[in-house]
């Protein structure tokens, strides 16, 4: 059987142990769960529509996330390379 820490969650823990749980803050004032809840809006936009805020939690999540910060690359380079296309195209009239 396995000792009882394995199955104490971190906020089971704290209350086990009497103590209050607080999680760590960004510099811009997130937690952890709000940068990523936030970050998923600017991650539908282009980065020069960002506003300050906006910015500030990309800087973040990029340093944080490399993994996001690749993909968002590749997405916003595709949607730039579709959006060019749609230009050259002629419209169907």
């Amino acid at each position: 059987m396995q000792p009882l820490y394995h199955y104490v969650s971190v906020f089971g823990y704290f209350r086990i142990v009497g103590k209050e749980y607080t999680p760590y803050r960004f510099p811009n004032g997130d937690t952890r769960k709000e940068l990523l809840i936030r970050s998923r809006y600017l991650l539908f936009k282009s980065a020069d529509k960002w506003t300050d805020r906006q910015k500030q939690r990309a800087a973040i999540l990029f340093e944080e996330y490399p993994d996001i910060k690749t993909a968002y690359g590749l997405c916003h380079s595709a949607m730039c390379l579709a959006s060019f296309c749609n230009t050259l195209l002629p419209s169907p009239s």
